[in-house]
């Protein structure tokens, strides 16, 4: 989920607030009479730095690109300008469980440019790839389980930590062939999200089930402290998302509420439900048909999204 000025991108999907809701689909690039094609499930997505290349999983381990051709923004408001359908299908090899765009990695042959695309797979490895030609730029391998999140450093740190069901975050230096640097372990159950702060390359979140929200402080791309957990949810925790300025970090649960909390006092600022009122303990920590998949901050930070699985109602909080 993501925000583009005050649309609310879906993969391939835009609205905007005020706005009856508009669906644009994009066409399959795979022939009507093909005996075999990737089924309509996404699951995630991502813009390019640039904001010149988009990418959305279309399962059954393909990614779509979108691009324009040229060093503008993909535009959801027009009629596609001729964009029709997806420019490139990358065949991942596997399902595709998280993805995300890297910036440029200075004196890499291979990762020198602006269309840097990393994926996470189910069964554990991620491959980063030239998201224009298709070509892989590297694999790395350790994790032994789906790869549920990545999250690349601020301020040209070139780390980048993904988390994964088996139950740790890793940090892998892009700069030096992805190196895997880090194994972080602190969750007992497997890791939903995790969230680099936008402001802080030291400052790292990571959610997951047991109602856990973990706070890491990465000292180097070797060490960390022992990290700090924040109590509030009173279920499985699938996402978290942090301010602009990296003053807050809201975290969406299977307890039907969105916490935003303070990173520096580590306390709550306020919950946000999407039961009114509030479940009981007991009901909330069960299967109470309003888990919060996903939360997401603007890029002024002054609203705040998450999508529920209470008849696909998107919240906006302002």
């Amino acid at each position: 989920m993501h925000f583009s000025d005050n649309a609310v991108i879906f993969a391939a999907k835009a609205q905007r607030s005020e706005e009856t809701p508009e669906v644009r689909d994009i066409a399959s690039v795979f022939a009507s009479n093909s005996l075999w094609k990737p089924v309509d499930e996404t699951t995630c997505c991502d813009f390019s730095l640039n904001g010149s290349v988009f990418a959305w999983s279309l399962g059954q381990g393909f990614v779509g690109i979108l691009t324009n051709g040229d060093d503008n923004h993909v535009d959801f408001e027009s009629p596609f300008h001729g964009l029709n359908s997806c420019t490139r299908v990358i065949d991942c090899g596997e399902n595709v469980t998280s993805l995300v765009f890297l910036p440029r990695i200075p004196g890499s042959k291979k990762c020198d440019h602006d269309a840097l695309l990393a994926t996470g797979l189910r069964r554990g490895p991620i491959k980063v790839w030239n998201a224009l030609t298709g070509d892989v730029c590297n694999i790395l391998f350790d994790h032994t389980s789906r790869v549920t999140s990545l999250t690349f450093a601020p301020k040209g740190l070139n780390l980048l930590v993904s988390s994964s069901h088996d139950k740790t975050l890793k940090v892998w230096d892009m700069a030096d062939n992805g190196n895997m640097c880090m194994t972080m372990r602190a969750h007992k159950q497997s890791i939903n999200a995790c969230a680099y702060s936008p402001t802080d390359s030291q400052m790292l979140a990571s959610v997951g089930g047991g109602r856990e929200v973990f706070l890491w402080n990465l000292t180097n791309k070797r060490r960390t402290g022992r990290p700090t957990q924040l109590l509030g949810h009173r279920n499985d925790v699938r996402s978290c998302a942090w301010s602009p300025d990296g003053a807050l970090l809201a975290t969406g649960s299977n307890d039907s509420s969105v916490i935003v909390w303070d990173v520096v006092s580590k306390t709550k600022v306020i919950t946000l439900g999407h039961m009114c009122p509030m479940p009981s303990s007991i009901y909330a920590g069960g299967a109470n048909g309003h888990w919060v998949s996903c939360v997401a901050f603007s890029r002024d930070g002054t609203k705040l999204v998450s999508t529920c699985e209470d008849d696909r109602l998107v919240l906006i909080y302002i």
